[in-house]
């Protein structure tokens, strides 16, 4: 990340193909960053989403997006950091509503977005993903897959961009199972309330590795992409 503060916001900010890990509305001209460093502490908002956000095995919150805060927040000359999780959903509601100062989290930059948090400059990149039943018994292999599969169910997150790209691509909204996190996406295809859940290739493939009990595959045209992704994710240095 080249830079840590931009004029008028704190730059927390990691992107991935248009999409953002940290969305920061913390406007250096009402004194926030002054009023902050004089409290010692920093209310950092995120949603359980491997690898971006979640808790670690010593019960602490990681992740890219946490531990890169982490590092910026302590050159911020900030002493301590209050984590607070909320669905991913909630998250800028609960940053426009004050009840966190900075959210950190996997989100995409869209215009809608921007009009309602500042975002910093973009640090990483990941692509699209589809994770299925294993052995992809539907064949799908993509959204376009997906959405000529009659009767096919994805799951996607609750105020994701998964939403509108699905739809434009021509699924119906009663074949959108909405769930609360990533979580809870992967047991809907586990257990088939949804054919697919359609998210970031980095977190599918995180779930499909972690989880290999639960049956779940990366859909094969993403599987090449996820392993890009790692590849870079890898490289970054904080």
């Amino acid at each position: 990340m080249r830079r840590a503060i931009r004029p008028t916001v704190i730059g927390l900010a990691v992107v991935l193909v248009g999409a953002v890990l940290f969305a920061i509305r913390l406007l250096s001209g009402d004194g926030s960053l002054d009023r902050l460093r004089d409290a010692g502490v920093i209310r950092v908002g995120y949603a359980v989403e491997a690898p971006y956000a979640f808790i670690g095995p010593d019960g602490a919150v990681t992740g890219q997006s946490p531990e890169l805060a982490k590092r910026v927040i302590a050159r911020l000359g900030i002493d301590r950091i209050e984590w607070r999780v909320a669905e991913f959903g909630s998250l800028l509601d609960e940053l426009e509503q004050g009840r966190i100062d900075v959210v950190a989290a996997g989100m995409f930059i869209t215009p809608g977005r921007a009009r309602r948090a500042a975002f910093s400059e973009p640090a990483f990149k990941a692509g699209q993903g589809l994770l299925v039943r294993a052995g992809n018994p539907l064949g799908l292999h993509s959204y376009a897959s997906l959405v000529a599969r009659p009767g096919a169910r994805a799951a996607v997150l609750s105020g994701s961009v998964e939403i509108s790209m699905l739809r434009e691509a021509g699924l119906p909204e009663d074949r959108l199972v909405r769930v609360p996190d990533a979580l809870t996406g992967v047991v809907a295809v586990e257990t088939g309330l949804a054919d697919a859940l359609a998210l970031t290739a980095p977190t599918l493939g995180w779930m499909a590795h972690t989880r290999p009990q639960g049956g779940t595959e990366l859909a094969q045209r993403y599987a090449k992409q996820y392993a890009s992704d790692l590849e870079a994710w890898n490289a970054i240095k904080i």
